[in-house]
Formats: structure tokens, sequence, C-alpha cells
């Protein structure tokens, strides 16, 4: 089961099974304030001997994380 939890402003931890695999960051830290943009994340994603990465906003790189979990790992039991 895949799971992404907040741990801090701008930090999230993503989960497979109850075991972490990855991270969601902020690119300005967890204390930046977007001003007249939106703030870009980078999410990094570990497995086997493999790490893949992806950049853009929460939502998309959730999304990303969310799929490349399931394509890495198998479909969600």
């Amino acid at each position: 089961m895949n799971e992404i939890k907040r741990i801090a402003t701008g930090y999230f931890v993503a989960y497979r099974d109850g075991v972490a695999v990855g991270c969601i960051a902020s690119e300005h830290g967890d204390s930046a304030i977007a001003q007249h943009s939106s703030r870009m994340y980078e999410a990094h994603l570990h497995h086997l001997d493999k790490h893949v990465k992806h950049r853009g906003s929460l939502r998309v790189c959730k999304r990303w994380m969310d799929e490349m979990m399931d394509f890495l790992w198998g479909t969600r039991t």
C-alpha cells in the first residue's frame, strides 16, 4: 500500500507497505514562502539500485510518486 505523509512544511515521506522508499521536498526549504509563483518540489524514489527523481508542483510530484511506486513494486494489493 502506498502512503505519502507530511513530515514538516514542504517535506513529505513516501512509504510502500510501511517502508520509507522516497521523499518529496520543497526546493526552497521548509520556511520559504513562494511569492508571485508556485512552490516547486523535487521527488526522489529509491528501489533496489535505482534512484529516480521528478520535479514539479506538489500535486504533480505526489501523483508521480504514487504511479512510480506501483510501477516499480507492481500494482497495489
